[in-house]
């Protein structure tokens, strides 16, 4: 369980800003709505019902999502041990295992269990075949035991043992106080923006690397670092100040198990490009609140998706006006 004593409680929520909150801004403000308001509160037993199942969806996982977050799991226990890497893959598998028995006997729809781990496929009782299972392990294995062909467990070996900065994310860690700076510029409100890995080379150059399990992107130049990359670039200077600086951080997508990489070094351009998308986005998120002082969010107000066909594959079409009923017919509201 998170710990809530690092959370502002209270009738809303707190502003915060991210690149994948943006993302989903971006994509579905209705979905965005319901991933950062109508969650709010749903872990208590007194919340209406539907606030208490908005919240219990909040928590699933897509089979995409667990097979990345397990990869990213596997990785971290490398870079932070010499454990064989064929212990850590029989972890990573033994724990996906218990895992997926917890979702398919639908734990998480348990009274007070809505934060144990659950699928959406199981939270929508799709029948999915177990090769499909299978091969998402199978790439999971894979991205795991090719991992230390990569130069990156090296790099950090070789830099702890020089007493250079080194940072490993712990996928674990719930002390959310850890994972969010502040960017005066935006605005007096946290960023949550935190690495996968980061390190101090001998050249004195902070690298800033990002594991990817997905596709490799085919719309974009390898050269070209994303607003994420950038974010967590102003992250690691905020949270270690005496680091070089940010001109002197070079950031990279790793995309697994490849190990092609999409990025480049810091410029003062990359900066403001960044800088001003942020900016953007916070504006355009703040103009849909009823009270942006409080953050108060009415639902209504955050537009439905329009093409429907991205609705299902969406953890709150269960309970989203613009999912279609038994007849087809998308429900009222919206």
């Amino acid at each position: 369980m998170y710990n809530r004593s690092n959370m502002a409680l209270g009738p809303h929520p707190e502003f915060s800003w991210s690149s994948s909150r943006a993302r989903t801004f971006r994509y579905c403000k209705r979905q965005y709505w319901f991933q950062y308001y109508g969650h709010w509160n749903g872990w208590e037993d007194r919340a209406p019902e539907r606030t208490r199942t908005v919240y219990r969806l909040k928590q699933l996982q897509s089979l995409a999502t667990w097979a990345g977050s397990s990869v990213h799991r596997g990785v971290s226990i490398l870079l932070s041990t010499d454990r064989p890497v064929a212990d850590v893959v029989d972890e990573i598998h033994q724990q996906m295992r218990r895992e997926y028995l917890s979702s398919v006997r639908r734990v998480f729809q348990q009274p007070r269990r809505a934060k144990s781990f659950g699928l959406d496929v199981h939270e929508y009782d799709q029948d999915l075949p177990k090769e499909r299972f299978a091969r998402m392990w199978e790439r999971v294995e894979e991205c795991l035991k090719t991992f230390p062909d990569l130069p990156y467990q090296a790099a950090c070996r070789q830099a702890r043992a020089a007493g250079s900065f080194v940072h490993v994310e712990d996928p674990d860690e719930r002390d959310f106080d850890a994972k969010r700076f502040r960017w005066d510029e935006i605005g007096d409100f946290p960023i949550y923006a935190i690495p996968d890995m980061a390190y101090q080379r001998p050249d004195g150059r902070v690298e800033i690397l990002d594991w990817k399990t997905g596709r490799e992107p085919t719309n974009r130049p390898k050269d070209e670092p994303t607003l994420q990359l950038v974010l967590y670039a102003r992250f690691l200077k905020a949270k270690y100040p005496d680091l070089p600086a940010i001109h002197d951080f070079e950031v990279a997508e790793v995309y697994l198990p490849s190990g092609q990489r999409y990025g480049a070094p810091l410029d003062e351009a990359h900066l403001e490009r960044a800088t001003r998308a942020v900016a953007e986005s916070v504006d355009s998120m703040r103009g849909l609140l009823d009270d942006p002082v409080r953050n108060v969010a009415t639902e209504d107000r955050f537009g439905l998706i329009e093409d429907r066909r991205g609705c299902r594959w969406c953890v709150f079409r269960a309970v989203c006006p613009a999912w279609p009923g038994d007849d087809g017919v998308a429900g009222e509201g919206g």
